[in-house]
């Protein structure tokens, strides 16, 4: 069935703009090879190296055309459509030998474009010698224009997948990680805040039926001592969830505060380096720092196995660097999951302040977490 060439195009185009994925280059190459009657079709791929990676072949039973590397670093070069016959001469004669050792009459080769640059080509073989029409070799250029596109926009659609599915990834650890947290002061408020308050409220029972001045005395003296400790409960767990440190003495104080803590609670030696004084910082940008810092020192608590831990808090310019080195048992980063859910939480919080999040870690060598934030406040300007 005769086809024009303006009928043609717009089915091209059509499938490139409303279909995703890789089955759009096989059926795109199907109507190409179809239109000018070519015998067989081949789209390939440059990747990083410079290699070419197939993505597509027509009939499907054949994998691949087996090109040389002498051919393959020639053709790379072409940034326009040519057209071999049986009485082409190429610039190169060790290329002219393959072409003609390949086994067709007629072979036609069409840069594909992508952000100005040729990533990839086109083939189209004929057994038997094909002659082409006028402008033919405009619409195989335009066509490899039109495959580039194509190859943008599955890599836009692939990359909002990714992103969607990372987005899907931290919504659900969000969430486990909001409900541990809930869990955790539950547990804490039941099992060390409830119980102190249920203690004192027997032991005033007590001291209700009490006569003896000098027992009362004693009980009293005691239960002020559990109230004490209990409001001590109290408090730190309001310090967990808004620490009061940050609103009272700023960052650098509440920082030296929980290293005091960290330090009492485990074996470990901590040297922390700072400037004297911080610039200021949005409130948001301080209890980011100051969440993402308590949650690598848990982690380093739990899984390191540390001596040694350096933190390194930083001020150039418009960037707060926090920097946080351990000298433990590090992990394989191919290999594991590497953020655990509060991390997860602290990279995404992060990536919201358009700030950085970098992880590095080796076996036996250690791990280093930096976190870069801009010091620019939410409309835009230095603080």
């Amino acid at each position: 069935m005769f086809i024009s060439k303006l009928d043609f195009w717009r089915a091209l185009t059509n499938k490139v703009v409303s279909q995703a994925g890789a089955d759009v280059f096989m059926d795109v190459l199907q109507e190409i090879i179809a239109f000018f009657a070519a015998d067989q079709g081949y789209i390939y791929l440059f990747n990083s190296n410079d290699q070419l990676l197939p993505l597509a072949c027509y009939p499907q039973e054949i994998t691949e055309v087996r090109l040389s590397e002498n051919l393959r670093r020639y053709i790379s070069n072409l940034n326009q459509v040519t057209i071999y016959t049986d009485d082409t001469v190429c610039t190169d004669q060790g290329c002219q030998q393959e072409i003609m050792a390949m086994g067709y009459a007629t072979l036609a080769f069409a840069p594909i474009w992508k952000q100005d640059k040729v990533t990839g080509f086109m083939l189209l073989a004929w057994k038997e010698s094909h002659r082409f029409k006028r402008d033919d070799d405009d619409l195989l250029y335009t066509i490899g224009n039109l495959l580039g596109i194509g190859l943008f926009n599955a890599h836009l659609i692939g990359g909002m997948q990714i992103r969607e599915d990372e987005l899907q990834t931290m919504c659900r650890a969000l969430l486990k990680a909001k409900e541990e947290e809930a869990k955790r002061i539950s547990r804490e408020l039941h099992d060390e805040v409830g119980q102190d308050l249920t203690t004192i409220v027997l032991r005033l029972k007590m001291i209700q039926g009490q006569n003896d001045v000098e027992i009362i005395h004693d009980d009293v003296k005691d239960l002020l001592f559990m109230v004490r400790e209990t409001l001590a409960d109290v408090q730190r767990i309001a310090m967990n969830l808004r620490p009061s440190a940050l609103d009272n003495l700023g960052l650098l104080p509440a920082i030296n505060w929980q290293l005091d803590q960290f330090r009492a609670d485990n074996q470990v030696e901590i040297a922390f380096h700072h400037p004297p004084k911080l610039e200021q910082l949005t409130e948001e940008q301080e209890l980011l720092l100051y969440r993402v810092l308590l949650e690598i020192l848990t982690n380093i608590s739990r899984h390191a196995q540390a001596t040694k831990v350096n933190i390194c808090l930083q001020q150039a310019e418009d960037l707060l660097t926090l920097q946080v080195d351990d000298d433990g048992i590090g992990f394989d980063l191919e290999g594991s999951n590497t953020l655990g859910l509060g991390l997860m939480g602290m990279k995404e919080r992060i990536k919201e302040q358009n700030g950085t999040f970098l992880l590095d870690s080796k076996i036996g060598k250690g791990t280093t977490v930096t976190v870069a934030v801009p010091m620019k406040n939410p409309g835009g300007m230095k603080v």
